[in-house]
């Protein structure tokens, strides 16, 4: 029986017959991608999705729906890994006193993905903050080393604000982790770590 689940926007009315703790009573870990609109809430109302939220000890949400989730969403958001998009910096500012975890999908450096100024609108939002309830923040591990871009220009000012949010996030005592992000469709949309860390806290709710 499925101990993890992973699915997107696009298989939800799949999915749904099977959210319920009669087919899927060993349900630990729940990704839902892409379900970041208050019309996909309406149809996992459908589904036993409820049910299955007490047994869970791992949830990868959009951050989307940090402001729109239901009561039994939001009695998971302690243990829940939140995929953040954007740069802004007034939705990140009230986030950061929500939740817990948050994960930055930037892209990586190789790609010139990333956008500097994300980091350092995040970086001032968050030192603006007088208290924050954030504890962890997960960066795209190809920043821990932004040398590896080529325009070196470019890694100058990404370089510099990678590190000026990480040092807003320490001195706020908020732990920084760095870790491969997932491929979108290819790759296991779970978090490696924090999973392995919400075990190890041993979650149960």
């Amino acid at each position: 029986m499925l101990e993890t689940l992973g699915f997107d926007n696009d298989a939800l009315e799949t999915v749904i017959p099977i959210l319920n703790l009669s087919a899927l009573p060993l349900l630990r870990t729940l990704s839902m991608l892409a379900i970041d609109h208050a019309k996909y809430l309406e149809q996992l109302s459908n589904s036993g999705l409820a049910a299955l939220i007490p047994q869970l000890e791992v949830l990868s949400l959009d951050s989307q729906l940090i402001d729109i989730a239901p009561e039994y969403l939001l009695s998971a958001f302690d243990h829940s890994l939140f995929d953040y998009y954007s740069i802004d910096a007034e939705n990140f500012t009230t986030w950061v006193r929500q939740i817990r975890h948050l994960r930055l999908m930037t892209g990586t450096a190789a790609t010139g993905a990333v956008r500097s100024e994300m980091f350092s609108i995040l970086a001032t939002s968050l030192r603006d903050q007088a208290k924050v309830r954030l504890q962890s923040l997960y960066f795209n591990i190809s920043l821990k080393d932004s040398g590896q871009l080529r325009d070196s220009a470019k890694k100058d000012k990404v370089s510099e604000a990678v590190t000026g949010l990480a040092e807003a996030c320490r001195y706020k005592g908020i732990e920084v982790i760095y870790e491969d992000q997932p491929n979108r469709w290819v790759d296991s949309y779970t978090s490696r770590e924090f999973s392995t860390r919400q075990r190890r806290v041993g979650v149960k709710t």
